[in-house]
């Protein structure tokens, strides 16, 4: 039973990873158009300053246009650190499949209580944002090493990891 035990988590590790390399390479198409709407925005920004003397409404067409794009420039930063912390947290969860995989199959140390609380601590290291603490704790119930979570960040602000 061990070995299926372990055969199902390394399928599991599996699909994570596949669906890791299939957001990668969503995220370059991503980050490509990122890259032309910060081009298009500072050319047009540069074209309003030339207009300014010339054509007043043009210019501040242009520059009204070119901070509409900036704006959906920063929206594009969060939805990608929303992307990397997912990133993140996926890979915890592969990891702790992964070990959890090879732990289940050495008799000797998963029929010892003391081998697994070591596994749970072990794998606890790895969780460090507020979410990931709250699930190790309800689900193993054993106290996270929060020193290391971090703190909530405030409202409005951005949390990067």
């Amino acid at each position: 039973m061990a070995a299926e035990t372990s055969h199902m988590l390394k399928l599991c590790t599996a699909q994570i990873d596949g669906a890791l390399s299939d957001c990668d390479a969503a995220i370059e198409r991503v980050l490509e158009a990122f890259t032309t709407i910060v081009e298009d925005s500072q050319w047009m920004r540069r074209k309003a300053q030339a207009l300014t003397g010339e054509d007043a409404q043009v210019a501040a067409e242009l520059d009204m246009r070119s901070t509409r794009l900036v704006t959906k420039a920063n929206a594009a930063i969060q939805a990608l650190q929303f992307h990397d912390r997912l990133t993140q947290r996926l890979g915890h969860v592969r990891h702790s499949l992964s070990s959890l995989g090879e732990f289940v199959t050495d008799p000797e140390h998963s029929s010892r209580l003391e081998d697994w609380q070591e596994l749970h601590t072990r794998l606890g290291r790895m969780y460090r944002t507020r979410e990931e603490v709250a699930i190790f704790e309800a689900v193993t119930g054993m106290p996270h090493m929060s020193a290391n979570a971090a703190p909530a960040p405030a409202a409005g602000d951005i949390e990067l990891f």
